[in-house]
This record gives structure tokens, C-alpha cells and sequence, in this order.
């Protein structure tokens, strides 16, 4: 019987060792193979995580301010949900749809500012597919964002002019100057929605105009186009019920004479005039249906407040002698000026003449109505925050010399709302 060669077996012998190191070399690539995959997965679909996390927090700011927002102008939790999951939706992210989860909580319910009443938090979370990450059995994940916004002391302007699309809805011009120690802006989108002509000039912590800038005059610092409007910041507070104000005065004139005026209703307005008049007003509110017309005499009065109605205006002259301060306390606390919201604009609006006798101290306030203010010197005030719908700035001299903003507690809910989480 022929026996095989040695060399035969010899061959046979490495082609059985051969057979497993060729299993392992299978087993081992694949899974060097999954590993792949898996970090490949983790690449891809975290930077997938990572981009939602991005649009996601977009939407969680815009959410916590639009909240905030809502909570500024007073109105109740339902509006400011409702507000917050508005702008969320805005932002790609509607609260119920596709997993996404909108929550908005007034007060924050987690962080630095948990409980606070003057502050929203926005907290957005939704569970997002993941595609090579199913091979480690990982389906999906949950992707979360968080935004917090609050009502902040508004020390960003003294001097706005709300008008939002007019030409020239703050205008400074002949000789006159505004200087102030606080921020001017203009919330026109117009071109020219800040105009400054002549030798006129505007000085300021800042300017800025939501639209653009015109006119040969000087901005120190330069005017900033395209800065972001501000709402109403005075809106929030509560106007007086002034149907039922009492007692009732009736088309009330001083020509050269010494009168003391008391707070009430003034059918007719208010009527002012001759050099020899001296005329004090009594602390409390004055509800004036046809305006006031100051036009001479030496006019004084503390703690009070002149609430306009209907479709006329308040006028004071630079030939009058006039200091006049807001309260500082009470429910009309800093309002020294204030118009109707409902009262109609017009021609000529408000008039307020300054001179070195002049002295405004507190908020002067005309949210739908313009501002003419004018003089020949300087008009002085211990602090004026000037808001109206349109300002006009005129004189031949510095008309307001160091306007200060209010100082803390004077005006407790001029407040801005700001992202601060």
C-alpha cells in the first residue's frame, strides 16, 4: 500500500492551521468594522444633536423674551405662555408637533433667578432620531434647551421717540442742543427717521435710530443706524380712572393774578397768563380734558402730575417762570407730563418753552401725541425721561442741559425686558 508523501501531508497539515486564523481575521474585522461605525455614528449624529441644540436654544431665547415681554406690559400667565410658545413656533419649534415640547415658567422653575416673578424661563425639549447610532441599539435622543428673561431696569434710554416708520420722528435742529446722560433713540425704521440739521447736536451715553440718520448736524457719539426699537417702556403703568376724578373745575383762567390750584378735574383746561400771575399748584393729580395753556407769570408746584384727555394740548411759554416736580411716591410716582394713549395726534402737539427759570423734574409722557420742545437757554430739572410719540428739539440755544435718566425708584416699572440666562 502506497503511502502519501511527506510533503503532501506536510502541505495538508498548514492548510488545517490556516482555516481558524482566517475566522479570527474575519471576527476581528468586523468588528473593528462596527467599532467604526459606531464612532462614525457618534460623529455624525452628535453633530446632527449639536445643530439642533443650536436652533433649538434660538428658539428658547426668543421664547423666554416674547414671555418677558407679555409680563412688562402686565398681562395675565395664559398671554405669557401663549406668547412664549408663539415664538417658539416662529423659530421652527411648535410646542405639541413632532415630539417638541415647549414649557414656559413664570417664575423659572431651575437656576440663579428660581422664583423670581419678574423673570420667564423657556425650556424646550424634543426626542430626535438618530440614524448610525441604531447600531448600538441607540434609536434616539433628547435634545434640550433653556432660556431665562427678566425685567431689568431700563437705563438704556432717557429720550424715545416711538413713532416706528415716520421721517424725522426725533428732530433736533437751528442751534439747539440735547445733551444727555442716558441713551436718545428713535424707533423709525425710516431713512431718515433721526433728523439733526443746521449747527443742531445731540450728545448722549448713546444714539441710535432703528432706521436711519439725516441732516448736517453732530452726534456725539456717532448715531447708530439700525438699533433695536424698544417698546413703550412707561406702558405698563396704570392710567387714572379720570371720569370719576373730583371735584370739578370749570374753564379755569388767571390773568395777573395769585392763585392757589387744587388736584381735580379741569373741564376746559387750564388757562395761565400775564407777567404778574403767580400761580401754585397743590400736591395730587390734575385731569386737564382741554389742555393747559401757561403763557406768563411764576408757576411752582410739587408732587404733581397733569394727565391730558382728548384732542387738545398742553402749552407752556418761555416767557413764564415754571418749576414743576412728579411726585415720589404713590401710584403716579414720576409722571409729571402724561397724555391719553387714546388721544389723538396733531398739529402742533404739545408745546413745552424752556428757559434758565425752567425746571421739569420727572417723566414727560405723551405715548400717541408729539413733543415740540423748545427755548433759549438752558431748561434744567433734577431728572427728565422724555417719551412721546415724535420729539422736536428747536432753539437757539442749549434747550436741554443735562437731561439725567431716573434715578432708582423714581420710576419703578420703567423696566426692559433682557435675555440674562
Amino acid at each position: 500500500m502506497l503511502s502519501r508523501p511527506l510533503n503532501s501531508r506536510l502541505k495538508y497539515s498548514d492548510a488545517e492551521r490556516q482555516r481558524p486564523e482566517r475566522g479570527v481575521a474575519i471576527i476581528m474585522m468586523a468588528l473593528l468594522l462596527a467599532l467604526f461605525l459606531a464612532f462614525a455614528g457618534l460623529v455624525l449624529d452628535g453633530g446632527q444633536m449639536y445643530f439642533e441644540k443650536r436652533r433649538m436654544q434660538a428658539a428658547a431665547d426668543a421664547a423666554a423674551y416674547g414671555g418677558a415681554l407679555e409680563l412688562k406690559r402686565g398681562h395675565p400667565e395664559m398671554e405669557i405662555v401663549t406668547a412664549g410658545r408663539d415664538d417658539a413656533s416662529r423659530n421652527g419649534l411648535q410646542h405639541g408637533v413632532d415630539t417638541i415640547d415647549v414649557a414656559i415658567n413664570h417664575p423659572p422653575t431651575t437656576g440663579p433667578n428660581t422664583g423670581s416673578m419678574s423673570h420667564v424661563e423657556a425650556i424646550i425639549t424634543r426626542t430626535v432620531p438618530t440614524f448610525f447610532m441604531r447600531i448600538l441599539n441607540i434609536d434616539s435622543a433628547e435634545v434640550r434647551a433653556r432660556g431665562v428673561a427678566g425685567l431689568e431696569n431700563n437705563g438704556e434710554a432717557c429720550v424715545i421717540a416711538l413713532e416706528r416708520s415716520g421721517k424725522g420722528a426725533l428732530r433736533v435742529a437751528g442751534n439747539a442742543l440735547l445733551d444727555a446722560n442716558c441713551g436718545v433713540l428713535s424707533n423709525s425704521m425710516d431713512p431718515c427717521g433721526m433728523e439733526v440739521n443746521g449747527n443742531a447736536e445731540i450728545r448722549g451715553t448713546w444714539i441710535g435710530v432703528a432706521g436711519g440718520h439725516c441732516g448736517g448736524g453732530t452726534f456725539d457719539p456717532p448715531a447708530q443706524n439700525g438699533a433695536l426699537q424698544l417698546i413703550d417702556p412707561l406702558e405698563s403703568i396704570t392710567p387714572p380712572a379720570y371720569k370719576s376724578v373730583t371735584p370739578v373745575f370749570n374753564n379755569v383762567k388767571v390773568n395777573n393774578e395769585t392763585a392757589n390750584l387744587l388736584p381735580g378735574y379741569y373741564s376746559g383746561g387750564i388757562k395761565i397768563s400775564g407777567s404778574s400771575s403767580v400761580v401754585n399748584f397743590a400736591d395730587g393729580i390734575y385731569i386737564l380734558d382741554s389742555g393747559m395753556d401757561i403763557s406768563g407769570g411764576t408757576i411752582t408746584g410739587e408732587n404733581v402730575t397733569f394727565y391730558n384727555t382728548g384732542n387738545k394740548y398742553i402749552s407752556i411759554s418761555g416767557a413764564a417762570s415754571v418749576e414743576l416736580s412728579a411726585p415720589t411716591s404713590g401710584p403716579y410716582q414720576g409722571m409729571l407730563f402724561w397724555g391719553d394713549a387714546a388721544s389723538p395726534d396733531g398739529n402742533p402737539g404739545h408745546k413745552l418753552r424752556g428757559t434758565s427759570r425752567t425746571s421739569f423734574t420727572g417723566a414727560i409722557y405723551f405715548p400717541s401725541q408729539h413733543v415740540d420742545w423748545a427755548g433759549t437757554n438752558d431748561t434744567v430739572g433734577e431728572w427728565t425721561m422724555l417719551v412721546a410719540n415724535t420729539i422736536d428739539i428747536t432753539g437757539t440755544g442749549s434747550v436741554t442741559q443735562n437731561i439725567n435718566p431716573p434715578p432708582p425708584g423714581a420710576l419703578p416699572q420703567v423696566t426692559t425686558a433682557t435675555l440674562v440666562e
